[in-house]
């Protein structure tokens, strides 16, 4: 059987903003190898504190600038992260 990954990343959490935000989480929760957050103060965490920035992409006969969307794989990871719009 033929898979179609062409619209996923085909590794989960291996795209750039998974790495970032990998890099900002080890910087707020410096010990979270010992002792992690809960899930609740990750989570608030991601909510209120947390803006990511994908690069701006176009798309139809008008061009319009949308926020490139994240991958089908990484999607369930940022779902709690607020992303930037784009600039007119």
């Amino acid at each position: 059987m033929k898979t179609d990954f062409g619209n996923t990343g085909k590794y989960p959490g291996a795209h750039g903003e998974i790495r970032a935000l990998d890099d900002l989480a080890k910087k707020k929760f410096p010990n979270y190898m010992s002792n992690p957050p809960s899930d609740e103060v990750f989570d608030m965490w991601l909510k209120d504190n947390v803006l990511g920035y994908n690069r701006n992409i176009k798309y139809g006969t008008e061009q319009t600038e949308v926020v490139q969307h994240t991958c089908a794989d990484c999607f369930h990871i940022l779902d709690l992260v607020t992303f930037i719009n784009p600039l007119n």
